[in-house]
């Protein structure tokens, strides 16, 4: 009966010990939470702003404002437009035949419905809009770095970038685009960062093949559209000749592959002037038929030389950046020179400059250029 006892003792002795233990180990694992540093949503501080007005009242109009401003919704980064911005989006819509004035939008805003007061200025548009200047994660200016392109809650992409102490939207470039005003507004719930234009949505139904007159669909068989022989005319400005080659390469697949989302590409476009003088045709249809005698590995090489993985605005184009193209081990390596963007290749001939930057797609960017990139 003793040893039984003592085996008792024993017993809650060890046991003893092992709750302490536990009792130590819980204390470290259930620390006191640390408080957040900011405890006013992003809609709250919209309110606030004495320059964001007619933002808070579209806001409040469509119902965005519950999300924002419901620290348990998610975390947000708005790209919110001033009142100047909206101003001036509204007086482009032609509301009024006079300047439009920011007690008369606000007045409009508050009788406003999903038709009316016009097709192109209505509350639905509006929302597909504001949808457009939100992400669902926290971006601030200091998370920018080069290039970085998000879905917003429309579903178009929305590519952000640095250039010198600048923060852009879509290269700040056409009615897409935007230059923030005032970054990094912090909230419980995200960011905002005030911009200074109501942004276009780009066309989601857009792709980098669509400057090109060309398509991919897939069903049985993959079909190519556009880029034929029969293409040729007498604009040296276009492109019939590189589309031609996209097709002849047999790139267009890896362009617009069988997949969701579709990748993002960069294409370099040599002009048709440009082909014409890299191929010495004297017309286009002789330059057809000089793609045509070449093999299809030396076409594709060729195409592939002019294309990066990813979206290279022009703003992220720095001096000295080696692009990394889609034909194995070959790069393009970047020079500024103020606003003139040259793609140098390495070799003899004159580097192409890009002519006219940022034309951009739902799945990527086109750059115009006066030249034919020619690899090593």
């Amino acid at each position: 009966m003793k040893e039984y006892f003592k085996n008792v003792n024993r017993a809650w002795s060890s046991l003893v010990v092992m709750l302490s233990l536990a009792g130590v180990s819980c204390s470290d694992d259930f620390k006191s939470p640390v408080a957040p540093t900011e405890t006013t949503t992003i809609n709250a501080k919209v309110t606030a702003n004495t320059d964001l007005n007619i933002l808070e009242a579209l806001l409040a109009k469509s119902g965005l404002d519950k999300n924002l401003g419901n620290a348990n919704s998610g975390t947000y980064t708005l790209f919110a437009p001033t009142d100047d911005a909206f101003l001036t989006f509204f007086q482009s819509a032609s509301i009024y035949n006079k300047t439009l004035t920011e007690q008369q939008a606000l007045d409009t805003i508050k009788y406003m419905t999903n038709s009316a007061p016009s097709a192109n200025w209505n509350l639905a548009v509006l929302v597909s809009r504001l949808n457009y200047h939100l992400i669902g994660s926290k971006v601030t200016s200091s998370d920018i770095g080069g290039g970085k392109t998000f879905i917003t809650f429309n579903g178009a992409r929305l590519s952000l970038s640095n250039q010198n102490s600048d923060v852009l939207l879509n290269a700040n470039s056409g009615s897409t685009g935007a230059k923030v005003v005032t970054a990094d507004t912090q909230a419980l719930n995200g960011v905002f960062h005030t911009i200074d234009k109501v942004m276009a949505i780009p066309s989601t139904s857009t792709t980098v093949l669509t400057p090109f007159g060309m398509s991919v669909s897939y069903g049985a068989t993959t079909t190519v559209s556009g880029g034929t022989d029969t293409g040729a005319d007498s604009n040296g400005a276009d492109f019939d000749l590189f589309a031609f080659a996209i097709r002849t390469g047999n790139i267009a697949p890896t362009l617009i592959p069988n997949s969701s989302p579709l990748p993002d590409f960069t294409i370099f476009a040599p002009t048709d002037d440009a082909m014409l003088a890299y191929l010495g045709a004297a017309t286009e249809a002789d330059a057809i038929t000089a793609i045509k005698a070449m093999t299809t590995d030396d076409v594709a090489n060729l195409v592939k030389y002019h294309i990066a993985s990813g979206r290279l605005l022009s703003t992220d184009l720095s001096d000295g950046l080696v692009v990394t193209t889609l034909l194995t081990s070959k790069t393009i390596k970047v020079a500024l020179n103020g606003a003139t963007i040259t793609l140098g290749d390495g070799n003899l001939a004159a580097d192409p400059v890009v002519t006219s930057p940022n034309g951009t797609y739902n799945d990527g960017v086109v750059h115009t250029i006066n030249g034919v990139l020619q690899a090593n």
